[in-house]
């Protein structure tokens, strides 16, 4: 299928992962714009396409998805603003800190 536009921004965020009983008879885990009045929703995870054999979950992968614009921002200021090594220490541990809190966000260590 080809693209009919050109990719966009994201949303910013914060995003955050939610069970909503509103997506289905069932519910689903779903990841929603943290800023909007009403928690609107940007994607839903379906349960039915996780491999539990793997140990995989909607919720495990909705709570890494809610973590991107973190980890994105984490990168960024790693390229952007962290000098070479031995230049400026400060902020190098900066750019440490933002990442470890961005993956531990995403439920990865």
């Amino acid at each position: 299928m080809k693209r009919k536009t050109a990719p966009g921004i994201i949303t910013p965020g914060p995003w955050q992962a939610k069970f909503s009983l509103s997506e289905g008879r069932d519910g689903a885990w779903v990841v929603v714009d943290g800023n909007s009045d009403n928690l609107d929703v940007l994607a839903i995870v379906d349960d039915e396409n996780t491999r539990a054999e793997l140990g995989q979950s909607a919720e495990s992968n909705a709570i890494a998805i809610a973590a991107l614009p973190d980890l994105i921002a984490a990168l960024r200021f790693i390229v952007n603003d962290v000098p070479a090594p031995g230049e400026d220490a400060q902020l190098t541990i900066k750019g440490y800190n933002l990442a470890c809190a961005a993956l531990g966000k995403a439920g990865v260590q």
